[in-house]
């Protein structure tokens, strides 16, 4: 059981996820990722996909993601 998995487990139901990533962003993948390491020209549709299939995920830009939270 991965990490994720064991701390989701309690949890019944999961409508969806939001990302929010500081830097450069387009169609679902991090292009240049200024706060994390390792994360330039990352696939984050893929993965998270990969993860959580069975809700939506929506990736955004932190300063939109920030916005949008207002």
């Amino acid at each position: 059981m991965t990490e994720i998995e064991k701390k989701l487990k309690g949890i019944d139901m999961i409508e969806g996820i939001g990302i929010s990533s500081g830097g450069h962003l387009h169609k679902g993948r991090i292009l240049r990722s200024f706060p994390i390491e390792g994360w330039d020209n990352f696939p984050n549709d893929e993965h998270f996909l990969n993860h959580f299939f069975f809700c939506n995920i929506q990736i955004s830009k932190g300063s939109n993601a920030a916005s949008l939270g207002e």
